[in-house]
């Protein structure tokens, strides 16, 4: 184990490339060998020098953004030809569960739709502590907040280019540590839980 590096992100974008049956690449782990001022654009350059497929990341604010929208605009040979076709999308975790905005974020998403740049929407909502522990009251908060930012979406700009990316996990109950991807208990198995 070792902390990831800006050539682990590019050899796995190299490996992505070469690989059929994905169509796109997104940042699958978080360089700490560069600068935090000039991580966003690096990100993303490392994904585009790597592959010639569809780059998703996150970005850290609206500067960073800018930058990578200049570097794509480079690529694309023209900001008119970016926004026509576009092959970056961001990553916005724009909603503070339960029920808030992050305001760096949503700022970043409304400057990503302004671009016609594509965007990922993520809600977060983790069961047992910033959601209902029941499957079904974390799915109705999380569509709640994934409505609300396709809706501030199409506000900023009518038919922006957005994904329901909602990605629900829940708490450890124990010690309160996010658990992606697990499956909120259900109530007959909240008393083992706590055996």
């Amino acid at each position: 184990m070792r902390p990831p590096t800006l050539n682990d992100l590019y050899q796995i974008g190299r490996l992505v490339d070469t690989l059929d049956n994905i169509h796109f690449f997104l940042r699958p782990c978080i360089p700490t060998d560069i600068p935090q001022t000039a991580y966003d654009v690096n990100v993303f350059y490392a994904g585009l020098k790597a592959t010639a497929k569809h780059v998703m990341a996150g970005v850290n604010d609206v500067e960073g953004l800018h930058k990578i929208l200049d570097l794509a605009a480079m690529v694309a040979g023209g900001l008119d030809k970016l926004k026509a076709n576009p092959f970056i999308s961001i990553i916005t975790a724009f909603a503070i569960s339960p029920l808030k905005l992050s305001t760096q974020s949503t700022l970043i998403m409304q400057e990503c739709v302004r671009h016609q740049v594509p965007v990922a929407l993520s809600s977060a909502p983790m069961a047992g502590s910033t959601s209902p522990l029941t499957m079904a009251g974390t799915l109705a908060q999380l569509h709640a907040e994934q409505l609300a930012g396709v809706t501030i979406c199409q506000l900023t700009r009518p038919g922006a280019p957005i994904l329901y990316g909602g990605i629900p996990g829940m708490a450890n109950l124990r010690t309160a540590a996010y658990l992606g991807g697990a499956v909120p208990v259900i109530s007959g198995l909240l008393v083992s839980w706590f055996a």
